[in-house]
């Protein structure tokens, strides 16, 4: 283990923080808010699921990176001493604004320059992940011209720290919105979401060739798609229920509203089933390293927070008060998430490091 990973879990200079759970109630609305204090709901597969929440223990034990705050929008913890970041250094910037940045405890922040393609007016990046092959990807988004008619094109980008270049892996239709993303392990599939429309992502599989097929054509919505570290088993929050057709603003809403559903599938599109329900604006699935553990942001159960589903014992943990940029430490045992704070009346962010309790992840405790 290295040197950042070892002084993170000492808990040096550890902040006050904020959206801390001081004061809570083990209640009837499916959670347990006193760390300790569980209860007893259901799955969407009609199984008992355990609730525990640890959002006080485990704020009050985040460590700060020791970066200058500002607005810090995506994350993606890349090896044992690299976390990449989507940064800008004030509150006041447009999406466009935001840079690239690798953060080491040696040299701090590092900010990386993309070139945008010559076709581009002007584009924006969004979506970091750490690759099956431990590499940085995301999507770069940009404004294309036809005359007078303005179009997007998205492409799905590796940056290479070797050669500090950057490679294109797949450019998407014009106009395909590019979502969440993710790869098997082996890295010869990709799955990738699109935006269709107001609370309707579809979930399509591009192979190896650039060809892409949709998946799961009956639901309204499938988005934020995850393949576990084995490559058998993907994970995505969607909606089967068709809600009719969307016409006005309140039909937005409650669209946006409506509650949606863990799915899991085996990597080859069987086996497709429901593991957990009632989960509203929800999104940011993603499988630990280690498996078996699923993180999602959103409300659960009417009560909004960063999660963690164990997928074989179906308890439901609640880690963050609030859903947060966020990503698994590459040993599964932590995560770095983007933690809001007022500077001087300015909500701004600075990025830290929590510890998961070893119930959650360790096998021989279960």
């Amino acid at each position: 283990m290295t040197t950042f990973l070892n002084n993170q879990r000492r808990g040096l200079n550890r902040p006050p923080v904020k959206h801390i759970l001081r004061v809570a109630l083990c209640t009837t609305m499916l959670l347990a808010f006193v760390p300790g204090c569980t209860t007893n709901g259901n799955s969407a597969s009609g199984n008992q699921v355990n609730f525990i929440d640890w959002t006080a223990e485990i704020t009050d034990q985040a460590t700060p990176l020791g970066l200058v705050p500002g607005i810090y929008r995506d994350v993606a913890w890349l090896d044992s001493d690299r976390i990449a970041f989507l940064y800008a250094s004030g509150p006041d910037v447009e999406r466009h604004d935001y840079q690239l940045a690798i953060y080491t405890p040696n040299e701090g922040l590092q900010t990386l320059t993309f070139q945008k393609p010559a076709m581009c007016i002007r584009g924006r990046i969004a979506l970091l992940e750490r690759l099956p092959n431990g590499k940085l990807g995301f999507i770069y988004t940009c404004s294309v011209y036809h005359g007078n008619v303005t179009g997007e094109i998205s492409s799905l980008y590796t940056w290479d720290d070797q050669s500090n270049s950057f490679q294109e892996l797949q450019q998407y239709p014009e106009n395909f919105s590019g979502g969440s993303y993710a790869f098997a392990p082996d890295m010869t599939e990709l799955l990738q979401d699109t935006w269709t429309g107001p609370g309707a992502n579809q979930l399509y599989r591009v192979n190896q060739d650039g060809q892409m097929e949709r998946l799961f054509p009956d639901f309204q919505s499938a988005i934020s798609p995850s393949w576990s570290p084995d490559g058998q088993t993907i994970a995505f929050v969607g909606l089967k229920t068709h809600l009719g057709t969307v016409e006005s603003l309140n039909d937005v809403t409650e669209l946006v509203h409506y509650p949606n559903n863990i799915y899991l599938v085996d990597g080859d599109g069987k086996n497709l089933h429901s593991i957990l329900s009632g989960i509203v604006m929800g999104g940011g699935t993603e499988w630990s390293p280690l498996g078996k553990l699923l993180s999602f942001g959103g409300q659960y159960q009417g009560i909004d927070g960063l999660w963690i589903f164990n997928t074989l014992s179906l308890q439901v943990t609640r880690i963050w008060s609030y859903p947060p940029a966020t990503d698994w430490s590459p040993d599964g045992k932590q995560m770095v998430v983007i933690q809001t704070v007022n500077q001087n009346g300015v909500e701004l962010d600075v990025p830290v490091i929590i510890n998961l309790p070893m119930e959650l992840y360790d096998e021989s405790r279960e």
